[in-house]
């Protein structure tokens, strides 16, 4: 089971590497390598699997004692912060420390169930409702809200689970809500994907799928069988609404698959370190997906046959996507959680005995369930060489502690000295650019453009808007700045560039050097005469995010000293003029609004470039 826990992992990190990268790129390995899921159909894959483990280790590990109870639920607090924990830290500390500054000082409704995770589920449904809100979590600790939804069921899990009329009740009314809220919304995040009343009866689908199985005894190949029709189920869903019948057709098959896979893997060593770097893999991706993957990208690119077909391209990022997170989520596994996990249990070991000690011992034992010791609380002290390890022990925690906390510190001391680290999917577009533009082959067909072609910007057709120059400034490149700056009425701000020459067949690139002012956004349009061919491409100068339509291809924004950004994309045009728009964007990506005297932006003259 744990090599289906690993590719389900896989799957949520592939659909989060087409959203970040491949769609900006235009690429696409469709739902083949996912067999037809989406991120969205894996996370209830894994309350199934959940529900079903967590279902095992109730009746087989832990028994129906307040002791049981409590050794359930301290495993599952280690299992779940010990890297949780060191992760979030990284986060908040070194890659944004400004954001998880503001999470620390913020309010209390973000940092609890940021840090705990409890109720982190209904806080991204509902926080600013009908929006999700992840603004609680640091950078890239997004996909942990679905942890709020698995601290829940462990909390009610112990009493739930062993009660058989509970199982089927709030089984049904989990069933009756999500089905009339799908009849409602469809298809909605608050309501049928983070409403964990509306998700609860995948978590008891592998609850009742192990009741069954401890019961019938069926063959295990038998019910391995049905995994096929679960995988034939998922692709046929691939491309239909969230809640199809094939989806759930396809729930239903793999839960009834459980017990077979689980009685034939459980004691495959391989297999149960795939299930165990599983969680790893969903905790660490987005920081790979960010700050590594975009960055390996340029030797992918400048492979001729990899730039010239889509979906060569699209596979490849995404099985180097999966070949980074694996090698870190690897290394977290087993130079950070292992030794985290330690070192938690340690913790709780001694806060037992401290406990214990200090309220007089058997009573708090017997508080918790847990046997009386047979002699007096005072005679259970360690002496001699035990004394001696005991003290080894601890003394080894506190140094242990003490090194993690000055490395922190030490961390800490350079991101105040050299600032966070750059995300490198900021860098994407311009990774890109040059990779794609240094991997097309030179053409001898005449006429071949200039390095750069300046546009002429003053001369421009100004509509909603005034263009004047600002001698006080220049771009970079050393060139004249001007100030765009909006004019009093509702419609359109922007300057159009008319009758621009353009290079059939080949790509035209518009480089643009931005500096933001009152304003942050800016649009780029690229439209032929004849209106039959049109790239549009919307920049965020402040986050670097890049949103292109239409034939844009290979947009980049690439920030440089003194607040200035290069902005540039291409398309390849199939006529010889076209019109060049720059448009001022409010707030929402606005294009249109009332526009407010003298809020603008700095840019210089648009280039255009052929290959």
């Amino acid at each position: 089971m744990g090599a289906i826990r690993l590719f389900l992992a896989f799957v949520v990190v592939i659909d989060h590497i087409k959203a970040i990268i491949l769609r900006p790129l235009g690429v696409d390995p469709g739902d083949y390598m996912t067999l037809g899921m989406n991120a969205g159909h894996a996370v209830m894959f894994f309350y199934v699997i959940s529900g079903f483990l967590i279902s095992y280790v109730l009746q087989n590990k832990y028994p129906a004692t307040p002791a049981g109870t409590y050794r359930f639920y301290k495993s599952r607090a280690i299992r779940i912060y010990a890297l949780y924990w060191v992760v979030w830290t990284l986060s908040s500390i070194v890659l944004d420390p400004r954001h998880g500054y503001a999470i620390w000082t913020g309010r209390l409704r973000d940092l609890l169930p940021s840090l705990f995770l409890f109720g982190a589920d209904w806080r991204v449904a509902f926080g600013h409702y009908p929006n999700e809100y992840f603004g609680f979590f640091p950078t890239g600790m997004e996909p942990a809200w679905s942890l709020g939804a698995e601290m829940t069921f462990y909390l009610i899990a112990p009493f739930l689970l062993r009660s058989l009329t509970g199982n089927v009740f709030v089984l049904l009314m989990s069933v009756l809500v999500r089905a009339a809220l799908v009849h409602v919304f469809g298809f909605n995040a608050s309501w049928t994907y983070h409403f964990f009343p509306s998700t609860v009866l995948f978590f008891l689908l592998g609850h009742l799928s192990q009741l069954l199985g401890a019961r019938l005894r069926l063959p295990s190949k038998l019910t391995c069988g049905f995994l096929l029709p679960s995988i034939l189920f998922s692709l046929l869903s691939g491309g239909h609404s969230f809640d199809h019948p094939y989806f759930y057709l396809s729930t239903i098959c793999f839960a009834v698959s459980l017990p077979g896979l689980f009685a034939l893997t459980k004691d495959t060593k391989a297999l149960n370190f795939m299930g165990d770097i599983s969680y790893a893999v969903y905790l660490t991706h987005p920081l790979v997906v960010t700050y590594i993957l975009p960055f390996s990208l340029i030797f992918l690119l400048r492979i001729s046959y990899l730039s010239n077909h889509a979906f060569a391209l699209a596979c490849s990022i995404a099985l180097l996507g999966i070949a980074l997170t694996a090698v870190v989520a690897t290394g977290a596994e087993v130079f950070v959680e292992k030794r985290m996990t330690a070192f938690l249990r340690s913790l709780f070991g001694r806060g037992e005995a401290c406990l214990g000690g200090a309220l007089g011992g058997t009573a708090v034992r017997r508080l918790l369930g847990f046997a009386a010791p047979a002699a007096p609380a005072l005679a259970v002290a360690p002496i001699g060489p035990a004394a001696g390890a005991v003290r080894l022990a601890g003394g080894r925690q506190l140094v242990t502690l003490f090194g993690v906390l000055a490395g922190f510190a030490g961390i800490v001391m350079v991101v105040h000295h050299f600032g966070p680290p750059p995300a490198a999917i900021n860098f994407l577009p311009t990774i890109v650019n040059e990779a794609r533009l240094a991997s097309l082959p030179a053409s001898s067909e005449a006429p071949l453009a200039p390095a750069s072609v300046a546009l002429p910007l003053a001369a421009g057709e100004a509509e909603g808007a005034a263009v004047a120059a600002a001698p006080a400034l220049e771009t970079p490149a050393h060139g004249p700045a001007y100030a765009l700056s909006e004019t009093p009425g509702d419609g359109f701000h922007r300057i159009n560039i008319l009758g621009v020459a353009t290079y059939p067949d080949k790509l035209n690139v518009i480089s643009l050097y931005v500096r933001p002012e009152a304003r942050t956004r800016v649009r780029i349009e690229l439209l032929g005469a004849s209106r039959s061919h049109y790239g549009c491409v919307d920049f965020d100068l402040l986050s670097g995010r890049i949103k292109q339509a239409d034939e844009a291809e290979a947009a980049t924004i690439a920030p440089l000293d003194g607040g200035w950004s290069l902005l540039s994309f291409g398309m390849r045009a199939a006529e010889s003029q076209a019109v060049v728009s720059v448009s001022l964007l409010a707030p929402g990506d606005r294009v249109k609004y009332a526009g407010e005297p003298g809020k603008g932006l700095i840019l210089g003259a648009p280039h255009l470039q052929a290959r």
